[in-house]
C-alpha cells in the first residue's frame, strides 16, 4: 500500500463534508462510523420512494462539484437547476443536473433539486472537505451552459440532441476547475478549512467517446490524477489520498468485488483505516490492527459476498468435500485392483511354469 504523509489531523467533533463519485460515500460510512459528523445529509427518505437511489449525492466530474457548490454558496453567479429540467411524457419533468433515474411531476422534482442545494449549504458548518474525483468526461447543456450529471438521451429527441455535448477535460482542465473550488471555499470557509482530495478508483462501465472505454478510463484516470497533484503541490491545506494507487496496484483477487468494478469492502475497510490511523490518532488504529485485517483478508472478503454467493460457497464446499471422499475411494479402488492384477498375474505365471513342465514330461 502507498505511503501517505499527512499534513494536517482530523480533530474530535470536527465537522466533514463528503462530495463525489460514489467511491465518496465509502469514505464518508468510514468516517461516520467514527462518530464524525458527515455532510451532506441522506435525503433519500424525504423524497418519493421512486427517486430513492444512492447517486442523488454523487458528483462524478470536478466541473458538477464546481457548480454544486456554486448553487450552495452563490445561486445568483449560474443559471439554476430548473433551467436544465426536461419536459418528458405527460407533463413530466427530468433533472439531468441529480442522477435521481426516473421523470416525475415538476413539483416533486423541484423539491428534490431544492433538497439537494439545501443540504450542500451545510458545507458553510464544516471544516474538512473531502473530494472523490470521478471522471474526466462531461455532458455539457449549450443552451444553459452547465455541465450535467446525467445523459438525458432517454428524455430527448435527435432534434434536442444538438442541445449537447460530450466534452472531455484536460488535466489543466480539471486543475482550474478544481481552482475554482478552492478559490470559491476560501471566500466563506474558516481560514483553517482542509480538503483531503482523492481519485475514485472505480473504472468507467461505459464511454460516450469513439474509442474503447479501457482507453477513456485510463485517460480519465491520468488526468485526474495528474491534476490533482498539480492542486495539492500548490495548496498547504490540500492533502492528495492516494486511495486510487491503494485499490488498483493491490492484489486484484482481495481489492475488487463480484462485479469486479467496485473496490471490495476489504479493500475500502483497509483504506479507511489508513486513513484513520494517520489523520485521526483519536481512532486508536494502529499498525497491528491493519496487520490483523490483511492478515484475515479472505475471511473480511468473504464476509462481504451476496446471500447467494456464501450459500454456494457452502454447497460448493459440501461438494468439493464429497469429491475428495471420492476421489480417495476410487484411490483406494484403484490401489486393491492393481494388488489384485498383480495376485492374478503371479498365479497366471505359476500356472504356466506348471504347463511347461507338464509338457515337457509328455515330450
Amino acid at each position: 500500500m502507498p505511503r501517505f504523509d499527512p499534513s494536517f489531523q482530523f480533530k474530535e467533533k470536527e465537522k466533514i463534508f463528503t462530495i463525489g463519485s460514489c467511491f465518496a460515500s465509502n469514505i464518508r460510512n468510514g468516517l461516520i462510523g467514527e462518530g464524525f459528523d458527515v455532510y451532506p445529509l441522506d435525503i433519500n427518505q424525504q423524497v418519493e420512494p421512486r427517486y430513492r437511489v444512492n447517486n442523488l449525492a454523487f458528483r462524478y466530474s470536478p466541473h458538477t462539484i464546481l457548480q454544486t457548490f456554486q448553487w450552495a454558496l452563490e445561486p445568483n453567479t449560474l443559471p439554476s437547476r430548473n433551467d436544465c429540467f426536461i419536459e418528458t411524457k405527460n407533463g413530466h419533468f427530468f433533472d439531468p443536473t441529480i442522477d435521481h433515474k426516473t421523470d416525475g411531476p415538476l413539483c416533486e422534482i423541484e423539491n428534490i433539486a431544492r433538497l439537494v442545494t439545501e443540504n450542500d449549504r451545510a458545507v458553510l458548518e464544516t471544516e474538512i472537505i473531502v473530494i472523490t474525483l470521478g471522471i474526466a468526461e462531461c455532458i455539457y447543456d449549450l443552451a444553459n451552459d452547465l455541465y450535467l450529471e446525467t445523459w438525458p438521451g432517454n428524455y430527448i429527441n435527435k432534434e434536442q440532441q444538438a442541445q449537447y455535448e460530450i466534452h472531455v477535460l484536460s488535466a489543466e482542465d480539471i486543475f482550474q476547475s478544481l481552482e475554482s473550488v478552492h478559490s470559491l471555499l476560501s471566500r466563506y470557509l474558516p481560514d483553517n478549512f482542509r480538503i483531503l482530495l482523492t481519485v475514485s478508483p472505480v473504472p468507467l462501465q461505459v464511454t460516450l467517446r469513439d474509442c474503447d472505454v479501457i482507453t477513456a478510463n485510463s485517460y480519465s484516470k491520468s488526468s485526474l490524477r495528474a491534476a490533482s497533484e498539480q492542486f495539492a503541490l500548490i495548496h498547504e491545506n490540500v492533502d492528495y489520498l492516494p486511495v486510487y494507487e491503494g485499490v488498483i496496484l493491490s492484489d486484484r483477487v482481495n481489492s475488487w468485488d463480484v462485479d469486479l468494478r467496485h473496490p471490495s469492502q476489504f479493500i475500502v475497510k483497509l483504506n479507511t483505516m489508513r486513513l484513520l490511523k494517520e489523520y485521526y490518532p483519536a481512532s486508536n488504529i494502529n499498525e497491528k490492527m491493519i496487520e490483523e485485517l490483511i492478515k484475515n483478508k479472505k475471511q473480511h472478503f468473504e464476509e462481504t459476498w451476496p446471500q447467494q454467493m456464501r450459500a454456494y460457497k457452502n454447497t460448493q464446499s459440501s461438494l468439493d468435500n464429497r469429491f475428495v471422499e471420492y476421489k480417495n475411494k476410487a484411490d483406494q479402488l484403484q490401489v486393491a485392483m492393481e494388488a489384485e492384477i498383480d495376485k492374478l498375474r503371479s498365479e497366471n505365471e505359476r500356472l504356466q511354469k506348471i504347463n511347461e513342465k507338464v509338457i515337457k514330461n509328455i515330450v
